[in-house]
């Protein structure tokens, strides 16, 4: 009677195995969803001395300027791109007894500074403060402007 008991339950198994599979492959379903990307190999800014003109920024003097002025330019960043980009910007061999600094200007949509959406044109505001101790002379150093895509 053993035997047949467990050949009774071996058969039962096989059979909840089945229906259990059977029921599962009832309750599934599924979809296809085509989707498509736009590969970008590279992001691109121009800077601009105004907002109205096409004349890229190469160079920026700052002229005579005397311990403790502040001096201020302002550029115009235009993000050349179709991806959202942060714009950052620092400076290369600046004299520790002068400070440098930037901020957002005119055009940053709502509180979105440092990101410029695509196409977007924005002022930014470059200062230049030298501080009591600077010495004489002409200070030349880099700024430069970074984007990264985001």
């Amino acid at each position: 009677m053993r035997k047949s008991s467990m050949i009774t339950l071996g058969i039962l198994a096989i059979l909840m195995v089945f229906l259990s599979g059977y029921t599962f492959a009832v309750l599934t379903t599924s979809k296809e969803v085509g989707s498509s990307a736009n590969v970008v190999r590279d992001i691109h800014f121009t800077i601009y001395e105004n907002d109205y003109t096409l004349v890229e920024v190469t160079f920026i003097d700052w002229e005579n300027i005397t311990p403790t002025q502040v001096k201020t330019k302002d550029v115009w960043i235009q993000n050349d791109v179709e991806l959202p980009m942060n714009i950052s910007v620092s400076t290369k061999d600046l004299n520790a007894n002068i400070s440098f600094s930037y901020a957002e200007g005119v055009g940053w949509d709502n509180g979105m500074y440092p990101q410029l959406n695509p196409h977007q044109k924005v002022q930014l505001l470059l200062t230049l403060t030298p501080n009591e101790n600077c010495i004489e002379g002409t200070v030349s150093f880099v700024i430069v402007f970074s984007g990264v895509a985001g």
